[in-house]
């Protein structure tokens, strides 16, 4: 069986952002209306919006917002975290083979 690439993986602010684009939502409205929603303060938002995780008041304030199961967001969020922990091991593999100059032992 031939090795598969990853899919691609995103953090879910990125998704956040399109569906607000496409629901005419800024952010500061959105967090405006999770702020409303759920209590979840402008803070938190803000640091979800710069590439912060999801948390479990996040997960529900963004169901609610879009529709959705509160499990999809955490879900976006472990695919993330696994594709960031693969790239770091690649990573660190390379920097090793570099190491040992370039051979692979």
């Amino acid at each position: 069986m031939a090795d598969n690439p990853p899919a691609e993986t995103f953090h879910p602010m990125e998704y956040v952002l399109e569906e607000l684009e496409a629901r005419n939502i800024s952010p500061d409205m959105a967090g405006r209306m999770l702020k409303r929603m759920v209590d979840l303060s402008l803070t938190d938002w803000f640091d979800f919006i710069a590439g912060g995780p999801v948390t479990p008041k996040l997960a529900k304030g963004l169901s609610t917002l879009f529709g959705t199961g509160e499990e999809v967001w955490h879900k976006l969020q472990r695919a993330y975290d696994a594709a960031a922990v693969r790239t770091q091991s690649e990573t660190l593999r390379l920097i090793e083979k570099a190491d040992r100059g370039g051979r692979g032992d």
